[in-house]
């Protein structure tokens, strides 16, 4: 419960938090309590959209961990002083999807963070696979440690660590919501000076979202006003059972009630996760169908997954820009996510 927040972190959480540090291999371009830090490797070539004069250099698939998927794309604006970033991470249920999808969605955003003398990066990060054992911490552990490793690196990349925001779409939404209501998950002790690195961000952008990863939430929260359970949810074309429980690596739908899997759900839970003194986010579900969902699309992206955060938000007194044009709930000003998270970011 929200009022027993930092209870539920510290002993239910931890053992959650700890495996997600292991698992984020210690792999950080420096020798184990070396405090100089060896410069990464910046190859800059031709940006894969039109800056249109905009100042800036590109680098693409820097190395942020040891395995393929590890990497990110970087435009660094020109400046003479530090520059706030911008970065995003992208969608596709944990299953598909890539860094590169933004230079087709969303490429006026790049311009529009660059023009604002934002740097703006885009990251890639391990996907779940059939059967997976680790479920969806596995890619969130990796969108953290790319953010930590880009503030462990922040002087070689002229970025200011303490101006940086963070935005998605669909499971990148999710896990932006996920980094930003968590407590700093940086790791004092670790052997690793990345995963020293805070993870606090200055806002948090959310699109198509989803409000939890405890999908037990989606029945008793989220969907309860539609009467959803998840034998309903599994059933959706393009849904399953199996699909499902691949969020915890599990097996059955049983194994969601043992104790190891109530941690793990918790540790996942953006909705518990969130309080008063998260940053600020601004969310956008567009979905038209507001009653049952009718696949699983619908069902992952559905505007009560907007009104679920919202609600909280409201509750532990958090502030948010909230929008769901299909309940008439829009953005008077037109401004969208960039000009939030700009103005957050004192650009």
């Amino acid at each position: 419960m929200i009022t027993e927040r930092t209870l539920l972190r510290g002993i239910i959480i931890v053992p959650v938090i700890l495996f997600l540090f292991w698992g984020c291999n210690k792999d950080s371009g420096t020798e184990p309590g070396n405090n100089n830090i060896t410069p990464i490797e910046l190859n800059f070539e031709e940006a894969p959209i039109s800056l249109q004069g905009i100042s800036a250099q590109y680098a693409a698939d820097v190395s942020y961990g040891p395995y393929e998927d590890n990497v990110f794309d970087i435009f660094l604006v020109e400046s003479d002083e530090a520059t706030p970033l911008i970065i995003y991470i992208h969608g596709g249920g944990f299953t598909s999807g890539s860094k590169g999808v933004v230079y087709l969605s969303a490429r006026n955003e790049i311009r529009e963070a660059l023009l604002a003398g934002a740097s703006y990066a885009t990251i890639n990060y391990r996907l779940l696979e059939e059967a997976d054992d680790e479920g969806v911490i596995k890619p969130l552990g990796d969108s953290k440690r790319c953010l930590q490793f880009i503030r462990y690196h922040h002087e070689q990349l002229n970025v200011d660590p303490d101006r940086i925001a963070i935005y998605g779409a669909s499971a990148g939404a999710g896990t932006c919501l996920w980094l930003g209501f968590n407590e700093d998950l940086a790791d004092p002790n670790a052997a690793d000076p990345v995963l020293r690195e805070s993870t606090r961000v200055s806002a948090i952008g959310a699109k198509a979202a989803q409000s939890t990863y405890d999908l037990l939430k989606w029945e008793s929260v989220v969907f309860v006003s539609l009467g959803l359970t998840l034998e309903d949810m599994a059933s959706l074309p393009n849904s399953s059972e199996q699909g499902l429980l691949s969020f915890y690596g599990a097996d059955s739908l049983e194994q969601l009630a043992t104790p190891e899997l109530q941690a793990y759900r918790q540790s996942v839970d953006m909705l518990a996760l969130m309080s008063a003194d998260d940053p600020e986010f601004w969310v956008q579900n567009s979905i038209e169908n507001t009653g049952v969902p009718v696949d699983q699309s619908e069902l992952f992206h559905h505007v009560l997954h907007a009104v679920a955060l919202g609600d909280q938000a409201d509750i532990v007194g958090l502030n948010c820009q909230v929008y769901i044009p299909p309940l008439g709930i829009a953005d008077p000003a037109g401004d969208g996510v960039i000009k939030f998270m700009l103005d957050r970011l004192g650009s």
